[in-house]
Protein backbone atom coordinates (compact mmCIF):
# COMPACT_ATOMS: atom_id res chain seq x y z
CA UNK A 1 0.00 0.00 0.00
CA UNK A 2 2.77 2.44 0.91
CA UNK A 3 4.75 1.27 -2.12
CA UNK A 4 1.81 2.02 -4.41
CA UNK A 5 1.35 5.42 -2.77
CA UNK A 6 5.02 6.36 -3.20
CA UNK A 7 4.95 4.88 -6.72
CA UNK A 8 2.13 7.26 -7.69
CA UNK A 9 3.89 10.26 -6.18
CA UNK A 10 7.23 9.43 -7.76
CA UNK A 11 5.61 8.17 -10.94
CA UNK A 12 4.15 11.58 -11.71
CA UNK A 13 7.73 12.82 -12.01
CA UNK A 14 9.38 9.78 -13.62
CA UNK A 15 6.54 8.39 -15.80
CA UNK A 16 3.66 10.88 -15.87
CA UNK A 17 1.68 9.31 -18.73
CA UNK A 18 1.50 5.88 -17.12
CA UNK A 19 0.78 7.41 -13.71
CA UNK A 20 -2.06 9.54 -15.08
CA UNK A 21 -3.53 6.50 -16.81
CA UNK A 22 -3.58 4.68 -13.46
CA UNK A 23 -5.04 7.71 -11.68
CA UNK A 24 -7.76 8.11 -14.30
CA UNK A 25 -8.67 4.45 -13.78
CA UNK A 26 -9.47 5.27 -10.14
CA UNK A 27 -6.24 4.51 -8.30
CA UNK A 28 -5.05 7.19 -5.91
CA UNK A 29 -6.72 9.85 -3.84
CA UNK A 30 -6.58 13.56 -3.15
CA UNK A 31 -5.97 12.74 0.52
CA UNK A 32 -2.59 11.18 -0.33
CA UNK A 33 -1.37 14.52 -1.64
CA UNK A 34 -3.08 16.45 1.15
CA UNK A 35 -1.13 14.43 3.72
CA UNK A 36 2.13 15.53 2.08
CA UNK A 37 0.87 19.12 1.89
CA UNK A 38 0.49 19.10 5.68
CA UNK A 39 3.99 17.64 6.15
CA UNK A 40 5.61 20.11 3.72
CA UNK A 41 3.75 23.06 5.26
CA UNK A 42 5.05 22.09 8.70
CA UNK A 43 8.58 21.85 7.22
CA UNK A 44 8.25 25.23 5.49
CA UNK A 45 6.99 27.03 8.59
CA UNK A 46 8.22 25.05 11.60
CA UNK A 47 7.80 27.95 14.02
CA UNK A 48 4.15 28.46 13.10
CA UNK A 49 3.53 24.68 13.16
CA UNK A 50 5.11 24.44 16.61
CA UNK A 51 3.06 27.39 17.79
CA UNK A 52 -0.12 25.69 16.52
CA UNK A 53 0.79 22.50 18.41
CA UNK A 54 1.48 24.44 21.61
CA UNK A 55 -1.78 26.36 21.25
CA UNK A 56 -3.51 23.02 20.65
CA UNK A 57 -2.24 21.73 23.97
CA UNK A 58 -4.28 24.44 25.69
CA UNK A 59 -7.30 24.40 23.41
CA UNK A 60 -7.75 21.84 20.66
CA UNK A 61 -10.03 24.13 18.64
CA UNK A 62 -7.64 27.09 18.81
CA UNK A 63 -4.69 24.86 17.86
CA UNK A 64 -6.61 23.44 14.90
CA UNK A 65 -7.56 26.96 13.79
CA UNK A 66 -3.93 28.09 14.04
CA UNK A 67 -2.85 25.11 11.93
CA UNK A 68 -5.60 25.69 9.34
CA UNK A 69 -4.56 29.36 9.16
CA UNK A 70 -0.96 28.31 8.55
CA UNK A 71 -2.06 25.81 5.87
CA UNK A 72 -4.24 28.36 4.13
CA UNK A 73 -1.53 31.01 4.05
CA UNK A 74 1.03 28.59 2.56
CA UNK A 75 -1.05 26.26 0.36
CA UNK A 76 -4.03 28.34 -0.79
CA UNK A 77 -2.52 29.21 -4.19
CA UNK A 78 -1.73 25.57 -5.07
CA UNK A 79 -5.12 24.34 -3.84
CA UNK A 80 -7.08 26.98 -5.73
CA UNK A 81 -4.95 26.28 -8.79
CA UNK A 82 -5.71 22.58 -8.49
CA UNK A 83 -9.45 23.20 -8.23
CA UNK A 84 -9.36 25.59 -11.19
CA UNK A 85 -7.30 23.15 -13.26
CA UNK A 86 -9.68 20.31 -12.42
CA UNK A 87 -12.61 22.47 -13.53
CA UNK A 88 -10.92 23.50 -16.77
CA UNK A 89 -9.87 19.92 -17.53
CA UNK A 90 -13.36 18.65 -16.76
CA UNK A 91 -14.86 21.15 -19.22
CA UNK A 92 -12.20 20.28 -21.79
CA UNK A 93 -12.82 16.55 -21.36
CA UNK A 94 -16.58 17.09 -21.61
CA UNK A 95 -16.05 18.92 -24.88
CA UNK A 96 -14.09 15.93 -26.20
CA UNK A 97 -16.67 13.48 -24.78
CA UNK A 98 -14.14 11.73 -22.53
CA UNK A 99 -15.33 12.92 -19.13
CA UNK A 100 -14.06 10.88 -16.17
CA UNK A 101 -15.81 11.14 -12.79
CA UNK A 102 -15.15 14.51 -11.16
CA UNK A 103 -13.46 13.04 -8.07
CA UNK A 104 -11.06 11.03 -10.25
CA UNK A 105 -10.14 14.16 -12.18
CA UNK A 106 -9.58 16.07 -8.94
CA UNK A 107 -7.34 13.25 -7.65
CA UNK A 108 -5.28 13.36 -10.85
CA UNK A 109 -4.89 17.15 -10.80
CA UNK A 110 -3.88 17.06 -7.12
CA UNK A 111 -1.02 14.71 -7.95
CA UNK A 112 0.27 17.42 -10.30
CA UNK A 113 1.25 19.34 -7.15
CA UNK A 114 3.95 16.80 -6.27
CA UNK A 115 6.74 18.78 -8.04
CA UNK A 116 5.65 21.95 -6.21
CA UNK A 117 5.75 20.10 -2.88
CA UNK A 118 9.13 18.62 -3.74
CA UNK A 119 10.60 22.04 -4.60
CA UNK A 120 9.07 23.64 -1.50
CA UNK A 121 10.48 20.92 0.74
CA UNK A 122 13.87 21.21 -0.95
CA UNK A 123 13.82 25.00 -0.51
CA UNK A 124 12.96 24.62 3.18
CA UNK A 125 15.68 22.01 3.65
CA UNK A 126 18.29 24.24 2.00
CA UNK A 127 17.08 27.23 4.01
CA UNK A 128 17.49 25.33 7.28
CA UNK A 129 20.94 24.20 6.12
CA UNK A 130 21.95 27.86 5.68
CA UNK A 131 21.55 28.23 1.90
CA UNK A 132 18.79 30.62 0.96
CA UNK A 133 17.55 30.41 -2.62
CA UNK A 134 15.09 33.27 -3.03
CA UNK A 135 13.38 31.75 -6.06
CA UNK A 136 12.35 28.48 -4.40
CA UNK A 137 8.66 28.12 -3.46
CA UNK A 138 9.20 27.64 0.28
CA UNK A 139 8.44 31.34 0.70
CA UNK A 140 4.97 32.83 0.29
CA UNK A 141 4.06 34.14 -3.13
CA UNK A 142 3.61 37.85 -2.65
CA UNK A 143 4.77 41.09 -4.24
CA UNK A 144 4.35 42.65 -7.64
CA UNK A 145 7.79 42.80 -9.13
CA UNK A 146 9.82 40.35 -11.17
CA UNK A 147 10.82 38.16 -8.15
CA UNK A 148 7.14 37.31 -7.71
CA UNK A 149 6.90 36.10 -11.30
CA UNK A 150 10.18 34.19 -11.12
CA UNK A 151 9.17 32.46 -7.89
CA UNK A 152 5.76 31.64 -9.38
CA UNK A 153 7.34 30.21 -12.52
CA UNK A 154 9.76 28.06 -10.51
CA UNK A 155 6.96 26.91 -8.22
CA UNK A 156 4.34 26.03 -10.80
CA UNK A 157 5.93 25.55 -14.25
CA UNK A 158 6.49 21.84 -13.67
CA UNK A 159 2.95 21.39 -12.33
CA UNK A 160 1.45 23.28 -15.28
CA UNK A 161 3.40 21.03 -17.63
CA UNK A 162 1.93 18.01 -15.83
CA UNK A 163 -1.56 19.49 -16.19
CA UNK A 164 -0.93 19.66 -19.95
CA UNK A 165 0.18 16.01 -20.00
CA UNK A 166 -2.97 15.12 -18.06
CA UNK A 167 -5.11 17.00 -20.58
CA UNK A 168 -3.53 15.02 -23.40
CA UNK A 169 -4.12 11.76 -21.50
CA UNK A 170 -7.80 12.70 -21.16
CA UNK A 171 -8.16 12.43 -24.92
CA UNK A 172 -7.60 8.68 -24.56
CA UNK A 173 -9.72 8.21 -21.43
CA UNK A 174 -12.21 5.41 -21.88
CA UNK A 175 -10.79 4.39 -25.27
CA UNK A 176 -8.59 1.49 -26.20
CA UNK A 177 -5.27 2.60 -27.63
CA UNK A 178 -4.20 0.63 -30.65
Amino acid sequence: MIGAHLGRLGGVIARPRATFDRLLSGQGSLWEVFFWMVIVTAAIAPTRAGRAVLIGRGSLVDGALAFVTMMSSRMMVPLVGTLAAAGVLWLWAKRHETTPPCEVLLDATAVCLVPFLLLAALGALLHHAGLELWFMPHRSLNGRSWPFWVRGAVAFAWSIGLYCVLALRLRFYGRDEA
